[in-house]
């Protein structure tokens, strides 16, 4: 069947509360070390349970494909931890796409862009469901969806 919706899921403040950076270094975020600790959905309190639920229901579905988009940058090693925590929280998204470097600075366009090339390489898709703890990232996700013309849900995860 082709996949009739896209839903988004970002990771960190959306589906995870991750732990603070240490002395707010943003290049925390780049080291798995950032997920140490990370437990199953139920057992770590950082998981937020709403979303998990959401996105175990889209992964199910015949008609979705179900993502992560997360704006955490992309590297071979924090890749591994990431998919190692997706498949033992049984969350087996369809796709988990990371920013590349040259993007870390706009992450609304990050995002934008990757909703943008799955609606263009699957014309069957008619909406967008899409979740996020970062309001620029939900008005430029709904920007985007309203210039292309698609239906698109927002949800606001609870960030940090």
């Amino acid at each position: 069947m082709r996949p009739a919706e896209l839903h988004v899921y970002d990771f960190d403040g959306t589906l995870y509360r991750s732990k603070k950076a240490p002395d707010d270094n943003v290049f925390w975020y780049m080291k798995p070390e950032s997920l140490s600790g990370a437990g199953l959905p139920g057992f770590d309190g950082r998981w937020d349970l709403s979303f998990v639920g959401k996105a175990r229901y889209s992964i199910l579905r015949d008609d979705v494909l179900a993502i992560v988009c997360t704006a955490r940058v992309e590297n071979r090693p924090l890749r591994a931890r990431l998919e190692a925590l997706f498949r033992k929280a049984e969350l087996p998204f369809s796709a988990v796409h990371m920013s590349p470097v040259h993007m870390m600075r706009d992450v609304p366009g990050y995002k934008v862009s990757c909703i943008q090339g799955y609606l263009s390489s699957f014309p069957s898709l008619g909406r967008v469901v899409f979740c996020d703890d970062e309001q620029a990232n939900l008005d430029a996700v709904a920007r985007a969806c309203l210039a292309a013309g698609t239906p698109c849900s927002l949800f606001r995860g609870k960030g940090f």
